[in-house]
């Protein structure tokens, strides 16, 4: 299905019009329960993939809502992701674009009046669905949340992928690694961690669903997601440990260029506390080095309670050289070959040194607070 702009002014505006509040009506008898109307006086009998931008008329409702582009000839359920359908997610006169699915169905709906509107059912023979950057029950940020828009799927995963976990890029633009290597149905069962070598400079992305995806296999484009409000411990053992308000490290140990393993990913218990410091602490962390320890901090998002983060879109690493946190700039280690004619050596002598790091303005730091500029 591809989107489709006709010709018809009123598909390339946004449309305003009428709106019936859903709730209950009746005391007990059938027909009881009614979701939210929208309707557009556009003259538009939507076609598969058309798109169409319009502000809200009134609020939506849990026993979801109904759209219609012509007047009330036809009426589809709104929904969001595949088929969920759209509740009290936006307020009224928010604007937001749809694009029609006829093939999409919405489940667990209460349908149109002159109905039975008892029961909740699933809805077939087309929907409109939100294109705007959203999933998820709970009020989204200003942003909105941000899926991996870029393609049907993300492959391949090298192990099985379990619920609600993070995942990192292998480094060959293909397949994907998971944080957690254990099934678990509860947040506070103790994860078995990745001990794989990540690319931790490539995006990282949330897994959303409960859904096992098997080792080798697809995840769907629309249940990974690069921004995204999430539990943190189904993917690490991090307890109860966050300081709101405070930002999360995922802590790496650089390994070549881009790539690197996790810190300590047995860390559990105390060690696994996103406050310890010292060799024992594990791969996440609110406290960044005072010291050069060897690792590279890459920035999660910020604790918004003391097990949940807000997944940020882009993920800035640093690490601690020439006595400061710095961005990290991945340094390959080479060999220089000095000639001196002062200090004691003969312009005959060459004097091996190698590389372990490079500032901002090229300069190569070459130990014991030496430093050499190149040419």
């Amino acid at each position: 299905m591809t989107g489709r702009l006709t010709t018809n002014k009123a598909l390339n505006m946004v449309l305003t019009g009428s709106g019936v509040a859903g709730g209950d009506r009746g005391a007990s008898a059938s027909p009881r329960y009614f979701p939210a109307v929208w309707t557009f006086n556009a003259g538009i009998t939507p076609q598969d993939g058309d798109i169409v931008s319009i502000k809200i008329p009134c609020a939506g409702h849990d026993y979801g809502v109904f759209m219609s582009t012509n007047n009330g000839t036809n009426s589809y359920p709104v929904v969001y992701s595949t088929s969920t359908r759209l509740t009290t997610h936006f307020g009224n006169g928010s604007i937001i674009t749809c694009q029609f699915d006829s093939a999409g169905s919405a489940g667990s709906m209460f349908v149109l009046a002159g109905q039975n509107n008892t029961t909740r059912v699933t809805v077939t023979g087309g929907v409109w669905r939100i294109l705007s950057l959203y999933d998820s029950g709970n009020t989204n940020d200003s942003a909105g949340y941000i899926r991996n828009w870029g393609s049907e799927a993300v492959t391949k995963v090298t192990t099985a992928l379990y619920r609600y976990t993070l995942v990192f890029s292998a480094g060959d633009g293909i397949q994907y690694i998971p944080a957690n290597t254990t099934n678990n149905s509860n947040a506070n069962t103790k994860t078995t961690i990745t001990t794989a070598t990540i690319n931790f400079m490539d995006p990282i992305y949330y897994y959303s669903h409960t859904d096992t995806v098997a080792a080798a296999a697809s995840i769907r484009f629309d249940r990974i997601w690069t921004k995204y409000r999430l539990d943190l411990r189904y993917s690490f053992n991090t307890g109860t440990t966050l300081t709101s308000g405070k930002c999360v490290y995922l802590v790496v140990k650089p390994t070549s260029s881009c790539m690197g393993t996790l810190r300590n990913p047995d860390a559990t218990g105390t060690d696994a506390s996103a406050q310890a410091t010292g060799a024992d602490a594990g791969p996440i962390t609110q406290v960044l080095p005072t010291s050069d320890d060897g690792y590279v901090y890459v920035l999660l998002g910020r604790a918004y309670n003391t097990y949940c983060i807000a997944l940020y879109h882009n993920h800035p690493a640093f690490w601690y050289k020439n006595g400061a946190i710095q961005s990290y700039t991945a340094v390959t280690p080479r060999s220089l070959s000095l000639t001196a004619t002062s200090s004691g050596w003969s312009s005959s002598k060459t004097q091996s040194i190698t590389a372990t790091g490079v500032t901002a303005n090229n300069t190569i730091i070459v130990g014991l607070g030496t430093s050499l500029t190149e040419a």
